[in-house]
């Protein structure tokens, strides 16, 4: 069973895009990440490591797979905005993305 939500603050909200690094952006209510590719196939191969990463933290981040790039973009659906989950999501797939 996933935890419940805990909505962030402002505050909170720049404090985690700074933490993140210069990869991730805030955007409104989301955090996004853009990752270059050489090639496709690279970008189905870690659309399944992240969906490995969603399944055990049972949050799921909307996947945008194009040639030659991938966008990440993670919220909380139902309370509109970014919560912890969110925060605790982007940890996790900043380790697995590195320094893409």
């Amino acid at each position: 069973m996933r935890r419940r939500p805990v909505a962030l603050d402002a505050a909170e909200r720049t404090a985690v895009a700074g933490e993140l690094g210069p990869s991730w952006r805030l955007i409104g209510e989301h955090l996004e990440r853009r990752v270059s590719l050489e090639r496709y196939l690279d970008g189905v191969e870690l659309v399944v490591a992240i969906a490995a990463v969603a399944e055990r933290l049972n949050h799921h981040p909307e996947l945008t797979l194009s040639y030659g790039q991938l966008l990440v973009r993670v919220t909380t659906d139902e309370l509109g905005q970014l919560s912890d989950l969110d925060v605790d999501l982007a940890r996790q797939l900043e380790v697995l993305l590195g320094e893409r």
